[in-house]
């Protein structure tokens, strides 16, 4: 399950970097290309900001929905009595 959430992050985000790419790319070819209008350079400039933000969003909906799955699993691991990682020294008994 958690090998499902891991690929779908590195999905999402190779999508997005491939998109950044190309942007970068014709950002790159209209400087190759030495055009001097302004507004290409603001259309590029926004759709990277709008890029970015979408990239974001999705990052943090990807992460809370690994932060609920492990919360699931923590909630399982409770009620079979099993408890993962180091002892918490308040509840031991010496």
């Amino acid at each position: 399950m958690m090998r499902d959430t891991g690929e779908t992050v590195w999905l999402i985000n190779g999508g997005y970097l491939l998109a950044v790419t190309v942007l970068v790319g014709a950002i790159l070819s209209l400087v190759a290309q030495n055009v001097t209008a302004r507004w290409p350079f603001v259309a590029a400039g926004v759709a990277g900001l709008l890029l970015c933000l979408l990239w974001w969003s999705s990052f943090q909906r990807v992460y809370a929905f690994y932060n609920l799955r492990i919360e699931y699993a923590k909630s399982l691991e409770k009620g079979l009595g099993y408890k993962a990682g180091l002892p918490d020294s308040r509840t031991t008994e010496d």
